[in-house]
């Protein structure tokens, strides 16, 4: 199943500004899983390649007729990069794309490097940010210390504060983002982030691994994470605290079929999502790179937006992402959660035996999460008939086909090619 990309309506864009960090987050992807690509890139993007790349997304919006385009300046830390260059960068894209399309930028950040400058800056461009920090001290300094094995906790926390104070731009706040440790107390993370950072839109975010580097004896420590941040989400029956995993479930389970067909057509055909390396080099999600090299050979000055994403690659390893892997064809929850594709990595679907044909490997964890929210919302008043409905959606099943994980598979590179590095 090809994308047709006949009314795409949005350009989304993580941008590597910065192939550094000021930080070493034991399960940091990029630095952290075995991939050394990084080192082989410019440690900081060049004006040049911000020029090709302008012209790569005015171009490609200007064929697809696509009128919006979203920039995330993304890293490594993408504040490392001096402030000159990252207002060169801003203006850059402002000049060669505003004429054929909206555009806005947002970032994601550890906020250690935030100052009085930068918020000037954030402020000029009306940049959207996002924080990634994990919970309280003790809980951020298990995996988020400096490269002095120091803690983070005190310098992001003074640039959130600085967020909040000065940035009037940030309509709907700085949101935030922590990476799920199942060995810690989820609820005690929620209300840090709500009570004490003040932080009304975040999310929880499944680690990067494989079957092939997964510890299955954690499972039930992730169910008891997931349900436990519900519950104490649904507890505070605040409808200004959004936190991305929980509202997307619960739109669908009372929103029902309509609402996932919907959503198919969207994320398949109006939706196109890609990593840009510091030299230009264009590639799916990045958290992909530590499985198999090479794929980000494509370059903006070589090919367009549209050869992109119609290129053999990218066509299969999307039209996998949207397939259903074989194990889940008796599942009550694939219309949703496609083999755990709806939420989380794609690579957590991976392993060296079977490519991408498994169900993520956070299955057990997310099954209990979808029939714990079920049950609250049947308790609250939601009717049976209604959440049941929203489960008998196959309309994914049957146009994305299990052949598609096959090609994707042998598009990758074959099971025995993959060089999986990941501790």
């Amino acid at each position: 199943m090809s994308q047709t990309l006949d009314d795409v309506r949005k350009i989304e864009v993580v941008l590597k500004v910065a192939e550094r960090c000021n930080i070493n987050c034991s399960y940091c992807y990029m630095f952290n899983k075995g991939n050394e690509e990084f080192s082989d890139l410019p440690a900081y993007i060049r004006q040049s390649t911000v020029e090709e790349i302008a012209h790569f997304l005015a171009n490609g919006a200007r064929e697809l007729n696509c009128k919006d385009v979203s920039i995330g300046l993304h890293g490594g830390e993408p504040l490392m990069i001096k402030k000159e260059r990252y207002v060169e960068i801003c203006e850059t894209f402002i000049r060669i794309i505003s004429p054929v399309a909206k555009i806005d930028f947002t970032m994601q950040t550890n906020a250690v490097l935030v100052d009085d400058e930068w918020m000037e800056i954030f402020k000029k461009y009306k940049i959207q940010i996002g924080v990634s920090i994990d919970g309280p001290r003790e809980y951020n300094d298990r995996a988020r210390l400096d490269h002095r094995g120091r803690s983070t906790y005190d310098g992001t926390l003074r640039g959130i504060r600085m967020l909040q104070d000065e940035g009037t731009h940030l309509k709907a706040g700085v949101g935030g983002l922590a990476v799920i440790d199942p060995h810690v107390d989820a609820k005690k993370i929620y209300r840090h982030m709500v009570d004490v950072l003040g932080i009304r839109k975040f999310d929880f975010l499944l680690p990067i691994e494989t079957h092939d580097t997964f510890d299955e004896s954690t499972l039930p420590l992730y169910a008891k994470y997931l349900c436990d941040a519900f519950d104490e989400w649904v507890a505070d029956d605040d409808t200004s605290i959004r936190i991305r995993m929980f509202t997307n479930m619960l739109s669908y389970f009372t929103r029902g079929k309509e609402f996932a067909a919907r959503e198919n057509h969207y994320i398949f055909n109006r939706w196109i999502l890609m990593t840009i390396d510091s030299n230009g080099g264009i590639g799916p999600d990045d958290a992909l790179k530590p499985l198999n090299g090479g794929l980000f050979a494509q370059n903006v000055r070589d090919v367009s937006l549209k050869e992109f994403v119609m290129s053999p690659l990218m066509q299969d390893l999307r039209a996998a992402e949207m397939a259903l892997p074989e194990a889940c064809s008796d599942c009550a929850w694939q219309t949703y959660c496609k083999g755990g594709g709806h939420y989380g990595r794609f690579a957590n679907r991976f392993s060296r035996r079977n490519g991408f044909d498994n169900p993520t490997i956070f299955c057990g964890a997310l099954k209990q999460l979808y029939a714990h929210a079920a049950k609250r919302l049947i308790e609250s008043g939601v009717a049976y008939e209604r959440v049941v409905a929203s489960l008998e959606y196959s309309g994914a099943r049957q146009q994305f086909a299990p052949a598609a994980i096959r090609t994707a598979n042998a598009s990758f590179g074959g099971r025995k090619t993959i060089p999986i590095h990941m501790a």
